[in-house]
């Protein structure tokens, strides 16, 4: 039961993170997807960063 558990977390790990091959290993799954992580939350403070600096007024309707 724990091993079909697993099984089926990584089949949904393998569905979100992209190039992630179906014959790729678990270590290399889970690297694959501290990888993917690491670029997202990079993209999520750029995004921030961006945000902090624009002077459009967007911000306001953010902090609403």
């Amino acid at each position: 039961e724990r091993r079909t558990r697993i099984s089926g977390k990584l089949k949904k790990l393998q569905d979100l993170v992209p190039n992630m091959d179906k014959q790729t290993s678990y270590a290399d799954m889970l690297d694959l997807a501290v990888q993917h992580i690491k670029t997202l939350q990079n993209q999520v403070q750029k995004l921030h960063t961006e945000l902090d600096s624009c002077t459009c007024g967007c911000k306001k309707t953010r902090d609403s």
